[in-house]
């Protein structure tokens, strides 16, 4: 039996084509769909209806899934169980973070790592969207919360203190801003994911943002643009406080007390973690602690 195969199949059902389930397994289309039909041929039955427009389990498809399901499962944790015994790190090691920690410290981080684990490949996803495990076949994943998916191991790293800046020279031009009011019609720079802004998140209450004279996935645009006298921006304390400090931002509506985030290092709560992975887990342990001296951080130690 095609034990590949199988497990093909369950990707096809997941996918709900045979070509979103190709690419997710980088594949040619005509390959799967011939290793599929040749598994039908082995268990003589139709597994599958297809058609231009739609794709369907048969009778006997809907019986012998949960039997591949199965089976795809315990053949994946003999895999891990294989690659967590490994003397030597190998394979791909794939990471999503947010495009502002991608640049610093995460890529610092992978640059060491790779010195180190020459064998393991690296691909990192910038987005601030929190991407499907399954889907991008990631290992980890960076994120800032609040956090949805219980099926994964999410691992508290820090919190980050958030405040509302802007130029002196701008507020001069636009007047004070005491309240949440007195945002509106106002120039504002805005964090996206997705293409949509973020709200600004305060201790009672949030900002949603409907027009933005500026919006970027990299905090550090924004950052940028609020320093070149562009708009108001909601930062963190860690990226605007030096500037703070030196005269070129004022930070406002402290008293709404803008609420502290988590950040986490998520991934998959296996029973046995690769070499790869663990390996990585120790990095971040002990890279991590740097954040203990940083403005704006409130540091969370341990993984």
């Amino acid at each position: 039996m095609d034990l590949e195969a199988i497990c093909w199949f369950v990707e096809v059902v997941n996918r709900g084509s045979f070509t979103g389930a190709a690419e997710h397994l980088r594949l040619p289309t005509s390959n799967l769909s011939r290793r599929i039909a040749k598994l039908e041929q082995q268990l003589d039955c139709k597994l599958l209806m297809r058609s231009t427009r739609a794709l369907a389990l048969t009778d006997e498809g809907q019986d012998f899934l949960p039997l591949a399901q199965k089976l795809c499962a315990n053949a994946q944790l003999i895999d891990h169980w294989a690659l967590s015994r490994a003397q030597v790190a190998t394979g791909t090691l794939r990471i999503t973070a947010p495009a502002g920690f991608a640049k610093w410290p995460l890529a610092d981080w992978l640059i060491d790592y790779q010195r180190k684990f020459k064998q393991v490949k690296i691909e990192l996803i910038n987005s601030n969207q929190y991407l499907d495990f399954q889907q991008h076949q990631l290992d980890f994943a960076f994120r800032q919360g609040p956090l949805v998916d219980s099926s994964l191991i999410s691992q508290l790293l820090f919190k980050i203190e958030y405040g509302v800046f802007a130029t002196p020279q701008l507020l001069a031009e636009i007047g004070a801003i005491n309240n949440l009011q007195d945002l509106q019609g106002k120039p504002l720079i805005a964090t996206s994911a997705n293409a949509n802004a973020l709200p600004w998140v305060f201790a009672e209450n949030k900002f949603k943002i409907n027009k933005s004279q500026l919006m970027f996935e990299d905090t550090s645009l924004c950052l940028k643009a609020a320093v070149a006298g562009l708009g108001i921006s909601y930062l963190s304390w860690y990226e605007a406080g030096p500037l703070v400090e030196q005269g070129k931002l004022v930070s406002l509506l402290e008293h709404l007390k803008p609420t502290a985030m988590g950040f986490y290092l998520m991934y998959s709560n296996r029973e046995f973690k690769p070499k790869k992975n663990q390996e990585f887990l120790r990095l971040v342990d002990t890279q991590s602690a740097q954040f203990d001296q940083l403005q704006g951080i409130i540091f969370e130690r341990g993984l």
